[in-house]
């Protein structure tokens, strides 16, 4: 029954426990539970509520080489959190296991040796060094002094995995080069998200496997970026022709606020207002092809995208030619009669116009699609029952052929 008492689980996080017990998140298979002691009743993958005023045991293991940590205060005592930037780079002082996940970081005791990573870590808290130039050879020179793993007295645990996804809240905010942010205050200090479109490079980081393309990461917006050397080639060479963006699905009905506006080539666009600048929203018909975007896996037959209308504005109109005039015919012998104008029918008075009205959007619910006339909210003239066609509007303009309502909606578009 929840909340858990003390030593007592699965818990998954802190609100799990009672009162001032935390979850006491374990690594190895049976790793020790402060305060409680072994059972038959212990499951190797669960988790178990804790006291943590409880004094630990002196003869309680530290937690070196122990993981995921985001910031030295993660660790105990002394040890400091190794920040990994690629794969399975070695801990200082441990060793590679099978829990050894390639995106954790991991506990490591300072005072077993220097490692070109500690030094950089060190350096760049401490901004004067970045523009000294007498540290630019600072990694040739402790790279001797790395763990040998031929020495004798080497002290190596295997890595344990201890806590992730958040949890426990601690984590928040987030370090450099992690994800996944959503915002700025998702970052710890002066670091920003950086709002990635698919596989985008991050500034300052460095991709590895479990680098995921929809994840966005914080990183340092202050950090100097080294410029590209200047070209010595003495022809000028020619521009690259920019290859067309794909499509990507990065939100839908304005969720999530951080996406929209929306850039080149991004969707769900329902209207011209949802792309940023002067895009505008180019609504298809299946799967048609967006103007200067080519396709892509996430597509999606039935998503509309954002294009650049200029381009096709500034391509050349060519100039017809004028056809030569037919021989005009000499004029009848006779009296000339003028033709009677033919009567042109009134227009037949009109009932009332059907109220606009929202019953579905998105094609759900399913029994309401395809949309009769003056119903809402539709995204493309497929939406729309027979010969009807989907009225795109910018705020809140009239529907031909039908009158608001007061479940119109701004924002809604209408058969």
């Amino acid at each position: 029954a929840f909340p858990l008492g003390l030593c007592e689980g699965d818990c998954d996080r802190d609100s799990d426990c009672q009162g001032n017990l935390r979850c006491f998140q374990r690594g190895a298979s049976r790793e020790s539970v402060p305060g409680c002691t072994g059972a038959d009743a212990d499951a190797t993958r669960f988790d178990y509520c804790y006291d943590p005023l409880t004094p630990t045991p002196a003869s309680a293991p530290p937690s070196v080489c122990e993981g995921d940590c985001d910031q030295d205060s993660d660790c105990a005592g002394d040890l400091r959190c190794f920040q990994r930037s690629n794969g399975h780079l070695v801990v200082p002082g441990c060793a590679g296991g099978a829990a050894d996940v390639s995106h954790f970081d991991y506990c490591y005791d300072p005072t077993y040796g220097p490692t070109l990573v500690s030094v950089q870590l060190a350096l760049s808290t401490v901004s004067s060094a970045r523009a000294d130039p007498s540290l630019s050879s600072l990694g040739s020179e402790v790279s001797s002094g790395l763990p040998d793993e031929n020495r004798s007295d080497r002290r190596l645990q295997s890595v344990a995995v201890v806590g992730d996804n958040g949890s426990p809240s601690s984590r928040f905010p987030l370090g450099l080069c992690q994800g996944d942010c959503d915002r700025d205050s998702d970052c710890a200090g002066t670091l920003r998200c950086f709002q990635r479109n698919g596989g985008q490079d991050v500034p300052g980081c460095a991709g590895g496997a479990k680098d995921r393309s929809k994840s966005d990461y914080c990183y340092n917006p202050n950090a100097s970026v080294r410029p590209p050397p200047a070209p010595v080639a003495t022809r000028p060479i020619p521009a690259p022709v920019p290859s067309p963006a794909s499509v990507a699905v990065v939100g839908n009905n304005g969720s999530p606020s951080s996406r929209f506006p929306l850039g080149l080539c991004q969707g769900d666009c329902d209207r011209d207002s949802d792309c940023a600048g002067t895009l505008r929203c180019f609504q298809r018909n299946g799967g048609q092809d967006v103007p200067g975007c080519s396709g892509g896996s996430n597509e999606g037959s039935r998503s509309d995208f954002c294009y650049d209308p200029a381009p096709e504005a500034s391509k050349p109109v060519p100039v017809p030619t004028r056809p030569n005039p037919a021989p005009v015919p000499p004029p009848p012998a006779g009296p000339v009669v003028s033709p009677v104008p033919a009567p042109v029918a009134a227009p037949s008075p009109s009932g009332p116009r059907p109220v606009v009205t929202v019953v579905g959007d998105n094609g759900s619910p399913s029994s309401r699609f395809p949309l009769g006339l003056c119903q809402g909210d539709c995204d493309r003239d497929s939406d729309c029952a027979g010969t009807l066609r989907c009225f795109q509007r910018n705020g809140g303009q009239d529907v031909p052929g039908c009158s608001g309502g007061s479940n119109e909606g701004s924002r809604s578009d209408f058969c």
